[in-house]
């Protein structure tokens, strides 16, 4: 488990990212609210919690459209939006992300899962904030949960599209996975070029194509219940988060017992504090964080490189 010290350094970094998202927002006219552990954090802990190390955000489909629409100088030397169609090996994921530049951090699953099609080295990624898109959705329930079958799906084989499987020195049990995984990957790679574009461009039309009903809610959330009354979000609140106020759903509660259940202010066991076991962080300022220098990650790159300069 990584040491809270570092988490505390991780969570720090991350908050430049939300200040410059939060500023591209300002710039853009776009709104924005804390979601899911965010939301929790800004709640229950006016910050971070304790033991998370990223960031939440929910956004409408058409502030998102507003952001992307800002100029990349707009956004300033540190922070820069990647939508999903984007070809960047760093953004795993079908919903769009902002992402803290110069950052570098990697688990445990990133090495032994999957490989950078670029470097064609163990997958890692930077800091960032998932943006949870909210789309009006059908108020026929059949037809919001047909929709929301095939975002998942497409959330699902996103990226084993984009990203090649590791098939070197993984345990037997997960190179069965891994092989299927890259046998997915060649597949839809005969079909189309780039077919993690494909299940983006799936799912946008499949939310496109649903009736625009009185609800809002976010296709990408796990929990099939995330939507609500526009009156429930709007107009947003204000809420302290470390050392800015952020903006909140003005039924906030309701948000945090769908996704937290009734009990939502109660701390979890001890043992059940954690969130993903980084090995490697960069932080972009100067502070590298080599936790674990298994074989083939950037730790070991790292540790090389530190021996060659003595």
């Amino acid at each position: 488990m990584v040491d809270r010290e570092i988490i505390r350094e991780i969570q720090l970094s991350g908050l430049r990212l939300l200040h410059g998202f939060d500023e591209a927002c300002r710039k853009s006219g776009a709104l924005y609210f804390a979601f899911a552990g965010t939301l929790l954090g800004a709640i229950r802990h006016n910050g971070y919690i304790p033991w998370d190390d990223d960031l939440d955000i929910g956004i409408l489909r058409e502030d998102l459209d507003r952001l992307a629409a800002l100029p990349k100088e707009a956004w300033g030397d540190d922070v820069e939006l990647v939508m999903p169609d984007d070809p960047d090996p760093r953004h795993d994921k079908i919903f769009p992300r902002v992402y803290l530049k110069n950052t570098r951090i990697q688990s445990y699953r990133d090495v032994r899962d999957w490989i950078d099609p670029v470097s064609k080295r163990p997958w890692s990624t930077s800091l960032m904030i998932d943006l949870y898109v909210f789309d009006a959705i059908p108020d026929d329930q059949e037809e919001y949960l047909r929709i929301r079958k095939v975002v998942h799906k497409s959330k699902k084989w996103y990226k084993a599209a984009k990203l090649p499987s590791n098939l070197k020195n993984v345990p037997a049990k997960r190179l069965v996975k891994n092989i299927g995984k890259e046998a997915y990957r060649k597949t839809v790679g005969l079909i189309s070029k780039e077919p993690w574009k494909k299940l983006y461009r799936e799912q946008l039309e499949a939310i496109r194509g649903g009736r625009a009903g009185s609800r809002i809610g976010s296709y990408y959330s796990n929990h099939a219940d995330m939507y609500f009354a526009r009156t429930d979000v709007f107009p947003l609140q204000s809420c302290r988060f470390e050392d800015m106020e952020i903006p909140v759903p003005k039924n906030y509660e309701q948000f945090l017992k769908v996704a937290y259940g009734d009990t939502y202010m109660q701390f979890p066991p001890e043992k059940d504090r954690f969130h993903i076991n980084f090995i490697f962080a960069d932080l972009g300022n100067g502070q590298v964080f080599c936790i674990d220098p298994i074989p083939g990650s950037l730790g070991e790159a790292y540790q090389c490189s530190l021996a060659d300069q003595i």
